[in-house]
């Protein structure tokens, strides 16, 4: 009655908000088995496949007709997201600018960022993913606003060293105002 888990290769370690299914084989099936699944001491589960959402051992125990138990297991590892970062505007920059100028932002995370992801806005969808960097990002007056001032909104967010990305930070904006003429 011997259960072999299967799961994507690697897959057992993922980001908060991923899943793993588990799934099993038995190599000489019987109609009578019945599955229970446990993380740790606890049932969870009844049946197969089971969908995994947070970090554990695992275990699958197969039943058969006669009483006979066998067990397979696997341990699953969920990587905590970065916290939300903060943005804002770096010293000496606002957010109110002409078409020929630029403004800077700043951001900071609580947690050790591998890289900062900076996206352009089409509020509230990050829609233009514009720079993978450092914890600022510049950006110059919008070309639109020879017409009139033009709002823009960014958002940034972490991606660790483990390959998670944390919430999207609150937006930011930018108006560009258009530049005197001569």
């Amino acid at each position: 009655v011997q259960p072999i888990l299967t799961y994507p290769a690697g897959k057992n370690i993922f980001c908060d908000g991923d899943s793993v299914i588990l799934n099993s084989v038995v190599p000489q099936p019987d109609p009578g088995v019945v599955f229970k699944w446990y993380r740790g001491v606890d049932s969870v589960f009844n049946s197969k496949p089971y969908t995994v959402k947070s970090s554990g051992l695992y275990s699958l125990v197969a039943i058969n007709s006669n009483g006979c138990k066998d067990t397979a297991q696997v341990n699953v590892t969920v990587y905590t997201l970065p916290r939300k970062p903060t943005i804002s505007y770096a010293a000496g920059f606002s957010g109110n600018i002409c078409a020929i100028d630029s403004t800077r932002f700043s951001s900071f995370s609580p947690d050790a960022a591998f890289r900062y992801v900076w996206y352009k806005v089409a509020n509230p969808v990050p829609t233009q993913l514009l720079l993978t960097s450092t914890n600022t990002y510049t950006t110059f007056g919008s070309p639109s606003a020879i017409f009139g001032a033009v709002t823009e909104y960014y958002r940034v967010r972490i991606l660790d060293a483990r390959g998670c990305y944390s919430v999207f930070s609150d937006s930011i904006s930018v108006i560009t105002r258009p530049s005197p003429t001569s």
